[in-house]
């Protein structure tokens, strides 16, 4: 049963996203806003490495070289939308991080060499 509530709120919130980064982006700074929300959402992820005791391989220069991009392009990406998401609306935003797959389709497949079938 707890695990439908948190997938139900977890939903819920998805959907509200796109409102919610429009209703706040047009009184607070959009750089904040991205800052904010990725260090709360990272907050589970670091209490589960901390819980099962692997937060020093954090800090290991093999990890770091992964992760550094992976954070960089991240924040890159929720600037953006937070800084489009001030210049149109809600629904707009949410219309355009529906369509985000087909955007990670092409430039995986530009980029990387995926193979684009009928599957995807």
């Amino acid at each position: 049963m707890t695990t439908y509530l948190i997938l139900l709120v977890s939903l819920i919130l998805w959907g509200m996203y796109p409102i919610f980064a429009h209703y706040f982006v047009r009184s607070v700074d959009p750089l904040f806003l991205a800052a904010t929300s990725l260090l709360i959402s990272a907050v589970p992820f670091l209490i589960a490495v901390v819980v099962k005791g692997e937060h020093t391989e954090l800090f290991s220069k093999k990890l770091l070289k992964i992760l550094i991009p992976i954070a960089l392009f991240s924040s890159i990406g929720h600037v953006l939308l937070f800084v489009g998401t001030k210049l149109t609306s809600g629904a707009n935003t949410g219309l355009l991080l529906q369509v985000e797959p087909v955007y990670a389709l092409i430039l995986g497949a530009l980029f990387f060499g995926e193979t684009i079938g009928k599957g995807r």
